[in-house]
């Protein structure tokens, strides 16, 4: 499953000419805790040691430019593991890395790790379905 992944971040061509915009990094549970006040949130939990980690940070990005809407947090769990870590616990949730989270209204509503990081799947529960009662 690693070697898709990897074929597939390696052979995914650079078609997108969009210049990369950081995304904004969480250090501190007083940033955390003002990011929290938006309606939705993303918050990304990345290694920046892991090849994994670097395929869904493209998602993760991908996702952000297409709804600059939604706050989109970066924690990096080695240097903020102590945050990482708060954030598991105060969610209820098991840490991993990578790790996408979606907190709706303080609470969260929604995690997936791994190669679930993709930006269709953020957009499935950061956007209402027009199926769901408004």
């Amino acid at each position: 499953m690693i070697r898709r992944w990897l074929k597939r971040l390696l052979n995914e061509s650079a078609e997108d000419d969009t210049p990369e915009v950081p995304i904004k990094s969480l250090t501190t549970r007083d940033e955390l805790d003002a990011a929290l006040a938006a309606p939705v949130v993303v918050l990304y939990k990345h290694s920046p040691i892991c090849a994994v980690s670097t395929w869904s940070l493209r998602e993760v990005r991908r996702f952000e430019r297409e709804h600059p809407d939604t706050a989109v947090y970066h924690i990096d769990v080695i240097l903020h593991r102590e945050l990482s870590n708060w954030i598991a616990q105060h969610f209820g949730i098991r840490h991993e890395s990578p790790q996408a989270l979606v907190v709706r209204d303080g609470r969260h509503a929604w995690a997936t790790s791994h190669s679930g990081i993709t930006a269709d799947a953020l957009r499935k529960q950061v956007t209402p379905s027009e199926t769901d009662p408004a």
